[in-house]
């Protein structure tokens, strides 16, 4: 779930990424974050965008690793942690009135020995994840949860 509202913050709509490349700079026509995290073995994080016509990938490499390392030494404001959320679990509880897509994440959930019990409560555990793994200021200081 980390994984998941870190691409959130950096890649949706309203995250980092499209914020700055296709809104700001205009130097992409799209650009976020994917986190596949209903894998064996850790899954895959990616990160994408697509040039506009006339400016170089090569271009944005590094104010994509910029925006990474804000991520890795600045705390997330409250409001972009609070957007992230929301959307996530709204995604979750959307995904419920879709019996193709609840069939699609049980049986990925499956693979990786958890029950339906345990994938129906994922809105419920979304806070503590995210008060866990995502706040931290520093890559050994967690918050304490209680």
């Amino acid at each position: 779930m980390a994984l998941d509202v870190l691409a959130e913050i950096l890649g949706s709509g309203t995250g980092r990424l499209y914020q700055r490349f296709v809104m700001e700079d205009q130097t992409a026509v799209s650009a976020g974050a994917y986190a596949d995290t209903l894998r064996l073995l850790n899954g895959e994080f990616m990160i994408y965008i697509r040039p506009t016509p006339g400016t170089a990938l090569a271009d944005l490499r590094a104010p994509v690793e910029e925006e990474i390392d804000k991520l890795k030494n600045a705390l997330v404001s409250d409001d972009e942690l609070q957007r992230a959320k929301v959307k996530l679990i709204s995604n979750l509880v959307y995904a419920r009135d879709s019996q193709q897509s609840m069939a699609q994440i049980f049986g990925r959930a499956a693979a990786l020995n958890l029950s339906p019990s345990d994938v129906l409560h994922w809105p419920d555990e979304m806070p503590l994840h995210v008060k866990v793994f995502v706040r931290p200021r520093k890559p050994s200081y967690c918050p304490n949860i209680a």
